[in-house]
């Protein structure tokens, strides 16, 4: 009986201290992490491998085909194409004014985004593309209604220039092409009443030239000078460079007198604009040696003018009589606002005239 139970104890003592044993290796595992084996004393480690990338793919560049933008496309006609873009801005839903603290009517807006892929050269040839289309072969139309139509595609074309000159060399096809006398006379007529304020109505193309005239002032005198004054130009494109040739040259010397301080008292006192008319009055100021000399370069080249206008009405110059009425026309106007040196040039010119009339 004593042998049994003290075999029954030792077996309980047994079993605790298994238990004991267990528990003891889980903390362990719970602390440092499960043991591992430690590599052999012989077997020498190799430091692991770096990680491979994966191999680089090579850059899509560009859009699909079929998402590039509608710019990149070949344009073969750039009126056309002009009138496209045109078309679709004026199909545009109109901007809710309600809604925009402007005055009324509401400023004038441009669809600068959708002509931004072009270029001055650009807006050139659908000028001139847009000249052939209105000239292409209509027997029901009259010359007035096609040089129309020609005068109202070259506005549309050339109406967005100045948004797209970037640089002072944009003005200068421009100049080109009032020269060339392969260009259409109506454009060139187009281009060169719009070379000074107050002969054709202002835009915004028209703004952009007279800025470019102002910084070009010597070569537009040298061109209008020779156009108004050439027995061989074209009479329409010689009558509108007359005109602006002469509104060129009383602006000049308007700006040289208006400095003048004589000039403006003297205007001043009689409340009349100070303009080339005052010098001739009987009481006209005397102006300071300064302007004196500018008033006498722009005097010049009026008087050089005045003079070629007159060779105009020779018989030998051949000129039309469109052209020798609008010699007289400006002749009348020059003998009555501006002080000619020699007036007596126009002068014997008006009075041929009118004996030729009586």
């Amino acid at each position: 009986m004593f042998f049994s139970m003290l075999a029954l104890m030792l077996s309980v003592l047994a079993a605790d201290a298994e238990n004991a044993d267990t528990v003891g290796s889980h903390l362990t595992e719970a602390v440092s992490g499960p043991a591992t084996d430690a590599p052999a004393a012989d077997q020498e480690t190799k430091p692991a491998s770096v990680p491979q990338m994966p191999p680089l793919q090579p850059a899509i560049t560009g859009a699909p085909a079929t998402m590039r933008s509608p710019q990149h496309r070949i344009i073969t006609n750039y009126w056309r194409h002009l009138n496209d873009i045109l078309s679709a801005e004026a199909a545009k839903p109109p901007r809710d004014e309600r809604r925009m603290n402007v005055r009324y009517p509401p400023p004038r807006s441009f669809p600068f985004d959708a002509l931004q892929h072009l270029t001055c050269r650009d807006l050139l040839r659908a000028a001139h593309e847009g000249i052939r289309e209105a000239r292409r072969g209509d027997a029901r139309r009259s010359s007035e209604e096609i040089d129309l139509q020609v005068a109202v595609n070259v506005a549309t074309a050339l109406e967005y220039y100045p948004l797209l000159a970037a640089y002072e060399e944009d003005l200068i096809p421009l100049f080109h092409h009032i020269e060339n006398v392969a260009t259409d006379p109506v454009m060139r007529v187009f281009l060169i009443r719009r070379c000074v304020a107050g002969v054709a109505p202002q835009s915004l193309f028209s703004l952009y030239l007279q800025e470019g005239v102002q910084r070009n002032r010597q070569e537009c005198r040298r061109f209008l000078l020779k156009l108004a004054t050439d027995p061989l130009e074209n009479p329409a494109v010689q009558i509108a460079a007359m005109e602006v040739c002469y509104e060129f040259l009383h602006e000049e010397f308007c700006e040289a007198l208006a400095k003048d301080v004589a000039a403006i008292e003297w205007a001043a006192a009689r409340n009349v604009p100070v303009t080339p008319l005052i010098l001739k009055a009987e009481d006209a100021p005397n102006p300071a040696s300064i302007t004196q000399v500018g008033l006498d370069r722009v005097g010049s080249y009026m008087q050089d003018f005045a003079a070629a206008l007159v060779r105009l009405l020779d018989p030998s110059a051949n000129r039309p009589p469109e052209v020798h009425e609008a010699v007289r026309a400006l002749a009348r106007r020059m003998d009555q606002e501006f002080p000619l040196k020699d007036p007596s040039v126009i002068q014997h010119a008006l009075a041929a005239a009118a004996d030729a009339n009586s």
